[in-house]
C-alpha cells in the first residue's frame, strides 16, 4: 500500500511540473510563446519537435526558440540515416539522440559539427 500511495503522489509531483505543454509555454517561453505555441500546434508538426516541447524544463522553454529546434531535431533526423542508426528503437532515439543538450549544459549549435564528423 505505501508503494502505490509513493507512486501516486510521484505521478502527481511529476504531472504538476510538466502539465498541459501548451500552458507551459504560455508561462515561460515569455517573447517566443507565439511562435512556440505555433510551431507546437501546426499542423504537420512532427512527433519529435513535440517530445522536445513536451520534455522541455521551464527554464529551456525560456530561452528556446522555433528555428533552434527545428534545425535541431532537422539534423538529429539526418544521423537516423546512418546504417547503424536502424538497430536502435525511436524511444533510444527520443531520450538519447534528440535531446538538445545533456542536464544543464548551455544551448549551443553542436549537433551539424557532430553531424560531419
Amino acid at each position: 500500500m505505501k508503494n502505490i500511495i509513493s507512486a501516486a503522489i510521484l505521478l502527481a509531483i511529476v504531472f504538476t511540473a510538466f502539465g498541459d505543454t501548451a500552458e507551459r509555454i504560455k508561462k515561460y517561453s515569455g517573447k517566443n510563446a507565439k511562435s512556440l505555441l505555433e510551431l507546437y500546434s501546426a499542423k504537420g508538426t512532427s512527433d519529435y519537435i513535440k517530445f522536445i516541447l513536451d520534455h522541455s524544463s521551464p527554464n529551456d522553454l525560456a530561452v528556446l526558440t522555433p528555428e533552434y529546434i527545428k534545425k535541431n531535431v532537422d539534423i538529429a533526423l539526418k544521423a537516423k540515416e546512418f546504417k547503424y542508426s536502424d538497430v536502435y528503437g525511436d524511444d533510444i532515439f527520443r531520450h538519447f539522440v534528440l535531446p538538445l543538450r545533456i542536464s544543464q549544459e548551455p544551448f549551443e549549435d553542436w549537433r551539424e559539427r557532430f553531424y560531419k564528423e
